[in-house]
């Protein structure tokens, strides 16, 4: 029985309440290490230039087949929430390369392979060249704005008092209360 104040030293669980979950775990990582184990000699074929889906088959271990993915660069910019790694590592990569990577969800790797690059029109995007046009703008008003501010403070001389600074805020501070 333990007294009111005591510490009592926290004890691993017995193995025997823990056995299932210690086995399934340890199958588990077993399992994922085989997974990266063949995924890295899928991608070193593939780098050698056998294609992916040769690579696939070749390999002695049954595996779900090849799934095409074609994407444009803008399903990224304008997708909203988060993009899936696969688009993600699809545009990080030179047409012809190669890169395999955990699945997020721990079930396994994926080997994504670029075998075409299509260079987009940004002409059949007027919507988005207006957009894109407008942000510049006023970025480069505000920038202008900041260097007008920044020649006259040179050209004038002038100084920040802080003392004052801090007596305005705090008389706007206290007198909203």
């Amino acid at each position: 029985m333990v007294s009111p104040g005591q510490v009592v030293p926290a004890a691993p669980a017995p193995l025997a309440s823990v056995h299932d979950q210690v086995a399934n775990d340890w199958i588990d990582a077993k399992a994922l290490d085989r997974a990266r184990d063949v995924a890295a000699q899928i991608e070193a074929k593939v780098e050698h230039g056998t294609p992916l889906a040769d690579a696939v088959k070749g390999n002695g271990t049954a595996l779900p087949p090849v799934q095409p993915l074609a994407a444009r660069r803008i399903q990224i910019a304008t997708a909203q929430g988060e993009v899936p790694p696969v688009l993600r590592m699809l545009f990080t990569l030179g047409q012809g390369k190669s890169r395999m990577f955990p699945d997020p969800q721990g079930r396994g790797y994926f080997i994504v392979v670029v075998n075409k690059i299509v260079p987009g029109n940004a002409m059949l995007q007027p919507a988005l060249i207006g957009q894109m046009q407008n942000q510049l703008q006023q970025s480069l008003s505000e920038d202008y704005a900041r260097q007008f501010l920044a020649a006259i403070r040179m050209e004038v001389g002038t100084k920040r008092n802080e003392e004052a600074v801090q007596a305005v805020k705090s008389r706007l501070v206290n007198s909203g209360s």
